[in-house]
């Protein structure tokens, strides 16, 4: 968690908006070199709990609607990319 924090507060998380770009550029980063694993996943499903929470302190209009919005996010990030390898690990 003291790892996710740090890196937490190198990213524009000001908005959910900014959150989702910075989430999509940390995934891009993650899988840039092809490879999928699970400890992968789990380790952008764990940041993006982290972003959530730290989203939900903001005390701004999207304070309350970080873990949905980022939740929808990362599912949206999951099926679009990495649902084939998913499936081919014999799914969740």
């Amino acid at each position: 968690q003291k790892t996710f924090r740090n890196m937490i507060k190198s990213l524009d998380i000001s908005s959910v908006n900014s959150a989702r770009l910075s989430l999509r550029r940390v995934f891009e980063e993650v899988f840039s070199d092809r490879n999928c694993n699970w400890g992968r996943i789990v380790t952008i499903v764990a940041f993006s709990v982290e972003v959530s929470r730290f989203g939900q302190k903001l005390n701004n209009e999207d304070s309350k609607h970080f873990p949905e919005k980022i939740s929808e996010f990362v599912s949206e990030y999951i099926n679009e990319y990495l649902s084939t390898w998913i499936v081919s690990q014999g799914g969740w």
